[in-house]
């Protein structure tokens, strides 16, 4: 009993302290870290990702993390019947960054409490940790992870060793300048320099941290601008193409992001999850949501340069994008 009044007094002062946080107005912030305006405010999703996937120390002390974190410590089960779950270990999404994944997600949640006789919780690894969708089904239906493919089910659990896989791909000049504009919101450096000279100094190993406070460091944000699909997501062994050329051909269904608002209606056609009434052609309700980002810092498109300094460092990515769109469960 004094541990619940504990977590509730702590609760409490979370609470109170956020609250002060959003009434005093911007400049917003998170950790230390100034955001210029409210629409430059993370979702609690966004905070996971930066802090878990890109490493970037403000975004792991966010109260609104912190918050959030802390109520799903505390979170009581509802009193009733226990909903009919679905069996686990049905499928696996490898969410590559900046592709969609966290609209794929929301997708997924929606589809696993549409029908309340066919429930399903989800095993996050991409940037939220722990369980999504009805969290009294303990054991999970689906699993999505910014994880190596080859380390999926080591991460998701023995319960999907049979499970299908997809995916989300994105070309990759796309992906990197999206990446590298989505960064520049919270980034110093990248806010101050244009990406070519952060290629330059990548070469010339300069640390990009050096001198910024402990708030303002970021620790895999380089890992994204450079081959991270071949060389993170589907990783290649001994840098042979071959690995990640048998994972892509291995996976049940590739979406390119142009398609990502097709997604219900390819999943279906997939029979991606059979079991999942949501999932189904029948079922209309589903809608696949979207980030409304401020204006890009650096522009919609890099210039001709600029894109061709890109390719130059992700010639692999190309290489993998290029031939995940010859094959047969490439879906554009």
């Amino acid at each position: 009993m004094l541990c619940l009044r504990v977590l509730g007094l702590l609760h409490l002062i979370v609470l109170h302290a956020v609250g002060h946080a959003l009434r005093s107005g911007p400049p917003r912030r998170f950790g230390e870290t100034e955001l210029s305006s409210v629409e430059l405010v993370p979702s609690v999703e966004e905070l996971e990702v930066l802090c878990e996937t890109v490493g970037l120390v403000s975004a792991c002390r966010a109260p609104k993390l912190l918050m959030s974190r802390m109520n799903a410590d505390i979170l009581v089960r509802a009193d009733g019947k226990l909903p009919s779950c679905l069996p686990p270990g049905r499928l696996v999404f490898v969410h590559v960054m900046k592709t969609g994944g966290l609209s794929i997600d929301a997708v997924l949640q929606q589809a696993c409490l549409a029908d309340p006789k066919a429930q399903c919780s989800i095993r996050r690894h991409d940037g939220t940790r722990g369980l999504d969708g009805n969290r009294q089904c303990t054991q999970p239906s689906m699993c999505t992870s910014h994880d190596p493919m080859l380390n999926d089910l080591e991460v998701c659990g023995g319960a999907f060793k049979n499970a299908t896989y997809f995916t989300v791909l994105r070309d990759p000049i796309s992906r990197v300048w999206s990446f590298y504009n989505y960064i520049s919101r919270w980034y110093e450096p990248y806010q101050k320099m244009p990406l070519g000279e952060v290629y330059e100094a990548m070469v010339n190993n300069v640390d990009l941290n050096e001198g910024l406070p402990e708030d303002g460091k970021c620790f895999h944000c380089l890992t994204q601008l450079q081959n991270a699909m071949a060389e993170r997501s589907f990783q290649e062994i001994e840098g042979s193409s071959e690995s990640w050329k048998q994972q892509l051909k291995s996976l049940h269904m590739i979406i390119d992001i142009s398609s990502l608002d097709r997604f219900p209606e390819l999943a279906s056609k997939a029979a991606l999850f059979p079991e999942l009434p949501a999932l189904n052609a029948e079922y209309s309700q589903l809608s696949v949501p979207h980030e409304n980002s401020p204006k890009p810092r650096w522009g919609d498109k890099p210039d001709s340069k600029t894109e061709k300094i890109i390719r130059k460092y992700n010639q692999r990515d190309v290489y993998l994008y290029e031939f995940a769109k010859t094959l047969p469960n490439f879906m554009s």
